[in-house]
């Protein structure tokens, strides 16, 4: 019983005196300002007049993405080459939330805010990028004919019923 209480004592010491969090690739980087070649590798996710955009830099070096929120000027792809120049942030968590954990989750490691951001060219996708083009392409297609077909709240509702996402919805 003893020994049980010694070893509970000690991983408790442990975890909450000595564990230190895993170190991101980016942390030598966090709010210095670089110039970043890299690709979108998901399908960019548009809020408001927002954009968040998961980037993977051009580099054999770095594995984690950055997600970046942008101003939406430009129509941003999956597979788009692109020049970030802008500072990097480490995810913030909130009382209630481990935002850093849900990024990390998503293999996303750091976050930039309001970069420059320049499309360098669309990309030569390979197979895998190609089919995973052509099912967005399919998937804006069928939005669009619903929105066509199904005008106003009925068409948003059910957009957000097939995608999930509840930005196709009247906020009121």
């Amino acid at each position: 019983l003893w020994l049980l209480i010694v070893f509970i004592g000690a991983d408790f010491i442990y975890l909450n005196f000595f564990w230190c969090a895993p170190i991101s690739e980016y942390d030598a980087f966090f709010d210095e300002k670089i110039v970043l070649y890299a690709r979108v590798v998901a399908e960019p996710l548009k809020l408001g007049n927002d954009m968040r955009l998961e980037l993977l830099p051009d580099s054999s070096k770095y594995s984690e993405k950055i997600l970046a929120t942008v101003r939406q000027r430009n129509e941003f792809k999956f597979g788009d080459e692109i020049l970030l120049v802008g500072k990097l942030k480490a995810p913030q968590n909130t009382p209630d939330f481990d935002y850093r954990d849900y990024l990390l989750a998503q293999g996303i490691s750091a976050q930039s805010y309001y970069p420059e951001v320049y499309i360098l060219g669309r990309s030569q996708l390979g197979t895998r990028g190609l089919v995973f083009s052509k099912l967005l392409q399919a998937k804006d297609y069928l939005f669009a004919e619903i929105t066509m077909h199904l005008p106003g709240q009925p068409g948003a509702l059910l957009i957000a019923l097939l995608s999930g996402d509840k930005e196709y919805l009247n906020k009121n």
